[in-house]
């Protein structure tokens, strides 16, 4: 439809529409026709733009699609097209998901200052963790970028897990050379002056004066004082300072799990021999109230059988499709299975997608065994939910069991189906429907009919159609008026439908009589044109012949002729064109 709309409408192919038309698809996240739409540009000499470019890697990015982003920031460079901050924030997200330094880096030289805090933070550790901080670090040297002490901070607390060296290293020569110093005594940052650069403080950790922040110098120096000094602690010494960190927590530990054992004589003894006890008394319970034989029996197994029904309940509303499956299958043979858990069992079978011959089979066994819910109320519910996921063999043979088990169909069953096999374009299994209909005597409701006529005007088939619309003609749109007079004026049966004016079958439509007669300007029809005319002069239809103009006459100056015309002037809408 697209494609056909900017062939014939060449004034439409600018980037402006097309960007409108991707805005829309972008929110409804339609890939394959934004992809179609993507490829069809070159043909109606469209370039994509920033913007064009900023939508598509923005949806690629959150359906993560890392390869249509690095295929689409390639074609964009390609085509010489500047991208916009956003667009450069979303590569740097999606490469920073991907791990691609070589790509990410570069990119946060450019848009820092655009960047959320979590990004900086995402690429500082990223960088660590591959072992590459030190390229970062190479950013701040060579001025590619200003200072980030928030970035510096990550990398060292990171480093302190993976123990670089070299990034150690660089890190230390870095404080130098920004002028950052530590003292010893109280292991305080004291800022030793103004950044020696000027471009420096531009960035967000330079204060008004252009000094660093106290605070945050303060965290930063002292990760990086325990940075090195971890470097320089032999293995031994560090195994010794871990080991007296958690002495004291771990002795407390296995001391309260040995009191612990020791009060309760083990942790298993008494568990057991309560639960023993508790079966006893539950066995005890049980025949005493087989004996009694009376109402609290029944409450007793109802209590028992509550907690099944309640986890398919839970299972239903957390979306655990097998755990649903699994706890129906252990309770419909208990007889305790209810109809609303047969309706989750079948949803839980189509999200699963199993064979439409296991749902038949769960639903035959349910109502075989369960003949109180053989009732045409309790179908309907089935036939609901069945055509909602238009699961048609399954509704194929719950329809072949129904006389099995002595149900039948009512209108509303009829009127579910028809209108199914209506939307599936499956006219044959309509009429087979309408016969079936007919010979259970069962009285079809207007919105089926209406269905059927529609679907009898798809097929052409002017037999059915025009007794169906004298029934219900006040109940259909006015499109399906105008389809009627328009096949039947191609069939060359116009006359049929004037035959009904004429009897009075139907009240004169002159809208269904308009379309007729332009109809017929291109079909020639002297019979139908003959009968039009004498139709015109028998409910007061007069011509102009100067204009050639039909004028309705008002149904209040022929009472009892039938014709549907609001009071209108001879100069009114209904004015019609006559030939």
């Amino acid at each position: 439809e697209i494609s056909h709309f900017l062939s014939a409408r060449p004034g439409s192919c600018h980037i402006g529409f097309i960007n409108r038309l991707f805005t829309m698809l972008v929110k409804s996240m339609d890939v394959e026709v934004i992809a179609g739409l993507f490829e069809c540009l070159p043909r109606f000499k469209i370039k994509p733009d920033s913007q064009t470019y900023e939508m598509l890697i923005q949806l690629h990015f959150t359906i993560q699609n890392n390869d249509m982003m690095l295929t689409l920031s390639e074609d964009m460079n390609a085509n010489g097209v500047a991208p916009s901050v956003a667009t450069q924030v979303t590569l740097l997200k999606g490469a920073l998901k991907k791990g691609d330094l070589d790509m990410a880096i570069p990119l946060y030289c450019k848009v820092y200052e655009s960047c959320p805090s979590y990004v900086e933070s995402s690429l500082a550790t990223l960088a660590c963790q591959q072992r590459q901080g030190i390229r970062v670090i190479g950013c701040f040297e060579s001025k590619k970028l200003p200072i980030r002490l928030e970035m510096l901070d990550v990398m060292v607390r990171a480093s302190l897990q993976q123990r670089d060296r070299k990034l150690a290293m660089r890190i230390s020569n870095l404080c130098k050379t920004f002028g950052i110093e530590v003292d010893s005594n109280n292991n305080h940052v004291l800022d030793s002056g103004p950044l020696q650069d000027e471009s420096r403080g531009k960035a967000d950790s330079v204060g008004e004066g252009g000094h660093l922040a106290v605070q945050e110098q303060t965290m930063l120096v002292e990760n990086a004082r325990l940075l090195v000094a971890s470097m320089a602690l032999p293995t031994l010494e560090t195994m010794q300072a871990v080991f007296a960190e958690w002495h004291s927590e771990a002795f407390m530990f296995f001391f309260a799990f040995g009191i612990h054992f020791l009060l309760f004589n083990g942790f298993r003894v008494l568990p057991r021999k309560r639960k023993q006890i508790e079966e006893k008394n539950g066995k005890v319970t049980a025949k005493v109230l087989e004996v009694d034989a009376g109402p609290q029996f029944d409450h007793h197994v109802m209590r028992k059988e509550v907690r099944p029904q309640q986890k398919m309940d839970v299972a239903y509303q957390k979306g655990h499709w097998a755990a649903l499956l699994r706890h129906w299958y252990a309770q419909r043979d208990t007889g305790a299975a209810t109809p609303g858990q047969l309706l989750q069992a079948l949803e839980a079978m189509q999200r699963l997608n199993l064979a439409s011959a296991s749902k038949v089979h769960e639903i035959s066994h349910f109502l075989s065994a369960r003949p109180g819910s053989c009732h045409i109320g309790f179908i309907n519910r089935l036939f609901t939910m069945l055509v909602k996921s238009m699961d048609v063999e399954v509704i194929a043979g719950l329809f072949e069991c129904l006389p099995r088990f002595k149900i039948k169909p009512d209108s509303q069953t009829y009127e579910m189906l028809i209108k199914l096999h209506f939307t599936m374009q499956n006219n044959d299994m309509m009429m087979t429907l309408s016969e079936d209909m007919t010979a259970n005597g069962v009285a079809p409701s207007v919105a089926t009919q209406v269905t059927l006529l529609k679907g009898a005007l798809k097929k052409g088939d002017l037999d059915v159609a025009i007794p169906l619309f004298c029934q219900v003609w006040e109940s259909c749109p006015s499109y399906v008026e105008s389809t009627l007079a328009t096949v039947a004026c191609q069939q060359r049966q116009g006359t049929r439908v004037i035959g009904c004016f004429e009897s009075k079958k139907l009240p004169l439509r002159l809208e269904m009589l308009d379309v007729m007669v332009r109809a017929n300007l291109q079909m020639r029809d002297k019979k139908l044109a003959t009968r039009i005319s004498k139709l015109c002069r028998t409910f007061g239809i007069e011509v102009d012949s100067s204009n050639k103009h039909v004028l309705g006459a008002e149904s209040e100056n022929f009472p009892g002729q039938g014709v549907d015309v609001p009071k209108q002037s001879s100069k009114t809408p209904w004015t019609r064109r006559f030939r």
